[in-house]
């Protein structure tokens, strides 16, 4: 049997997708900001993660940056905004955000991403 003992939250990730400035609704073909908040709960090491956007393909397309590397030694709480665009009508399920844990590449030259 497998059990969690002492484990805390150490991030909340809170999404939202608004509408364009002037319309109502999020509509098919049309871009929208996505906002990510994410929040430090409690103390930890990691403080550089990668957030990566995961949308389903045949319902949402992610316009520029779907992830990045970003540091919360400063603030504990970071807000990040996504444009999407929803491919198809109706109620949607949202775009995923994934957090984990970055570690830097040792040994490279250049010592940037990408």
């Amino acid at each position: 049997v497998f059990q969690f003992q002492d484990y805390k939250t150490l991030y909340t990730v809170h999404a939202k997708v608004e509408p364009a400035k002037g319309n109502e609704f999020c509509r098919a073909s049309t871009l929208c900001p996505m906002t990510i908040q994410l929040e430090q709960l409690n103390p930890t090491p990691h403080t550089s993660l990668f957030y990566e956007v995961i949308a389903d393909q045949t319902q949402w397309a992610v316009c520029g940056r779907q992830g990045a590397v970003i540091n919360l030694q400063q603030s504990y709480r970071q807000n990040i905004i996504v444009d999407v665009m929803p491919l198809t009508g109706g109620h949607l399920p949202l775009p995923t955000v994934r957090l984990s844990k970055y570690i830097p590449a040792e040994g490279k030259g250049g010592g940037g991403l990408g």
